[in-house]
């Protein structure tokens, strides 16, 4: 082995240790966000901060998407507030609805710019930065610099929104589907005769390399990158949610009411339905009702926690074990005009 080689390997050993030992101490802070000592926890959060704001792999980011969700009350708290730190790192905050979108300077409480006329508006950090994407009510979507208001990209013609995910935005005009990559804009159209069950945050979610999209004729399994259907649910779905390998959603139905199913990710067969023992509907399926092994399901009388590979019920209660609004949500989570919070796929009905 040559001299040159030698150190080319030195040098990868090294920055692969280093890699560990930062992997390492990003999950020691993340652990400190639950400390019993405050004091501890604001120093975790603020270095999870200041660590996030330098990097631009994302990494400290999606670790810290993941803490959101723990089952620690203090952990989730603690880094959804320092994802809202990350993702307003230019200190704006965008708002849209009727009047259109406003950008806010949050330093200076001064207006960074605005687009007029009725619009959803919402915020994603992109690998270009902070994104603001505009999307009117007359159709259309348009991407635009969060801190300067510069356009980035803009869709031709005037889609209408379907709805869209942390990638991707599905809008529909003329019997086709259109859909936009949030980096690059155009990615595909397909013609498709669709009706949609309801045309807010409910109708689109996304996992792994699909799309799927809710309907009044059934769910529908979209290839993200080429629109290619990979498979259609005949099953009309209230609401539904996404999981690595399955998607559960709740029945539309009244004859019985109160159902829930699995669905394989890849092929759109049901793994088992379970039907609620007692003639009320079931309370919206929702990816926070996903809690380790188990998928908990509300009735108007009680709540059920399902074991996700068997739909077994492992114990019921009379609690209320609803969905709440998750904090980096409820601040960049767009807003649909006519709408209200308690309306959105992150809450009960």
């Amino acid at each position: 082995m040559s001299a040159r080689s030698v150190v080319v390997a030195l040098l990868a050993c090294f920055a692969a240790g280093a890699q560990a030992q930062d992997d390492s101490r990003l999950r020691e802070l993340l652990a400190q966000l639950g400390a019993e000592d405050a004091s501890a926890r604001d120093a975790a959060q603020a270095e999870l901060e200041r660590l996030g704001a330098a990097d631009d792999t994302g990494a400290v980011e999606r670790l810290l998407a993941d803490a959101a969700h723990s089952s620690d009350p203090e952990v989730s708290v603690r880094a959804q507030a320092a994802l809202c730190g990350l993702r307003y790192w230019d200190r704006i905050f965008l708002v849209g609805g009727d009047w259109g979108a406003r950008a806010v300077d949050l330093e200076a409480g001064t207006l960074a710019w605005k687009v007029p006329g009725a619009c959803d508006a919402w915020v994603r950090e992109r690998k270009r930065g902070a994104m603001a994407f505009i999307a009117p009510q007359s159709g259309g979507l348009s991407a635009v610099d969060l801190r300067t208001g510069e356009l980035r990209w803009k869709l031709d013609g005037h889609p209408m929104q379907l709805g869209h995910t942390q990638d991707h935005w599905l809008g529909y005009e003329d019997g086709a589907l259109v859909c936009a990559s949030l980096d690059t804009g155009l990615l595909w159209t397909r013609k498709e005769k669709i009706d949609i069950v309801l045309p807010n945050p409910l109708c689109l979610q996304e996992e792994g390399t699909h799309l799927y999209l809710n309907t009044k004729g059934g769910l529908i399994a979209l290839d993200a990158k080429t629109g290619q259907v990979s498979w259609r649910s005949t099953v009309r779905a209230y609401s539904f949610a996404c999981a690595p390998g399955a998607v559960y959603l709740e029945v539309w139905s009244s004859n019985p009411p109160g159902r829930v199913q699995r669905l394989d990710s890849a092929s759109g067969e049901v793994c088992w339905e379970w039907t609620a023992p007692c003639k009320d509907a079931i309370c919206g399926v929702c990816m926070q009702n996903l809690v380790g092994d188990l998928l908990l399901a509300r009735t108007e009388e009680r709540s059920y926690a399902l074991e996700i590979e068997s739909g077994r019920v492992r114990w019921e209660c009379d609690h209320e074990l609803q969905c709440a609004i998750p904090g980096p949500q409820a601040y960049l989570y767009p807003h649909f005009p006519g709408f209200r919070w308690e309306t959105h796929r992150y809450c009960s009905r």
